[in-house]
């Protein structure tokens, strides 16, 4: 009878079996992993165990008559810390932080998060080899960025990483910073509170109407760093306090000064601007104790505000 032997590592401890298990063998329905668990054909150190069962570091998992095994990452050796440039089939990316359990890479303009060709994927290949072996976590995006904004994408590294950081944002902990060029002048800084809904449909996100309960609230504080007369617009120093999908783009537009060039929310193309006046907003920090990562304008923004704002300098 064939038997397969699991070894959990370190980024496995302490996770329930029955999710180790839907991991390695993805295409068996949970109930027939429930029933192997229950006749002992699934045993760990040769002793039946529950579902709920947490596995520790190291134990033998030994599992009888179950197809489709498909380990996720294999032991490899440990990634070299640092900041720096990292490529992978092909495609390279700027890391800008990296310790034992997060890396932060400064994303591209006109790259997807998540998905095909995704940062996500190039991120994965590059980290996989590197981190100790495990059978049910593999790094992953902690957050998103549209695929035209540019900036911080912090990657969990560890088991322990991914729940710090889901721990912060849940307890309101992480911050995030980013610039952004509006339509019009903002003579001072504004608090957007607004209750937003996504059109899915569409896929846009849009003001709840008064009294609407699907609505989420979202809050954003802006603060105008400099104006131009010329090309009547205003860059931007913006905090968000929530995590809306489109949250600056749809609150900037609701509030009558929508990105410059961002023409799904009703901005103008920006005569110069890169990318054929597409809009520019760019995740420049993010921070929760004792943390803080911080990504450098894309080469080409940089320059085009440098000539519409040049006595401004992109940091605290």
């Amino acid at each position: 009878m064939e038997s397969h032997i699991l070894r959990p590592g370190s980024n496995d401890a302490g996770k329930r079996i029955d999710r180790i298990l839907r991991s390695c063998f993805p295409g068996v329905p949970l109930a027939a992993l429930f029933a192997a668990l229950r006749r002992g054909d699934i045993r760990v150190g040769g002793r039946k165990v529950r579902q709920d069962y947490r596995v520790a570091e190291g134990d033998a998992i030994s599992v009888k008559m179950l197809p489709g095994f498909s380990p996720r990452l294999e032991a490899g050796r440990a990634a070299a810390p640092g900041p720096g440039a990292r490529e992978a089939a092909g495609f390279r990316f700027q890391v800008v932080f990296e310790d034992t359990n997060f890396f932060a890479v400064n994303k591209p303009w006109g790259i997807l998060s998540q998905g095909a060709a995704s940062l996500d994927g190039h991120v994965k290949a590059w980290l996989a080899p590197r981190l100790p072996r495990s059978l049910a976590f593999s790094p992953a995006p902690l957050h998103r960025l549209d695929r035209n904004t540019s900036g911080l994408v912090f990657f969990s590294k560890s088991i322990e990483g991914a729940r710090a950081f889901t721990w912060a944002l849940r307890g309101g902990k992480i911050t995030k910073t980013y610039y952004a060029l509006l339509e019009g002048r903002l003579a001072a800084a504004q608090t957007w509170e607004d209750s937003l809904v996504r059109d899915t449909k569409n896929r846009v996100t849009k003001g709840a109407a008064p009294g609407a309960k699907a609505g989420k609230t979202a809050l954003t504080e802006v603060r105008p760093l400099a104006v131009s007369a010329s090309a009547s617009c205003t860059l931007c120093e913006i905090r968000i306090r929530s995590g809306r999908t489109h949250q600056i783009r749809s609150q900037a537009a609701l509030h009558g000064h929508p990105l410059a060039g961002d023409r799904k929310y009703g901005g103008r193309p920006l005569a110069g601007a890169p990318h054929g006046g597409a809009y520019i907003l760019h995740a420049a920090r993010l921070s929760f104790p004792p943390l803080e990562a911080e990504a450098p304008l894309p080469q080409d923004a940089a320059a085009f505000l440098k000539k519409l704002f040049p006595a401004v300098e992109y940091r605290r």
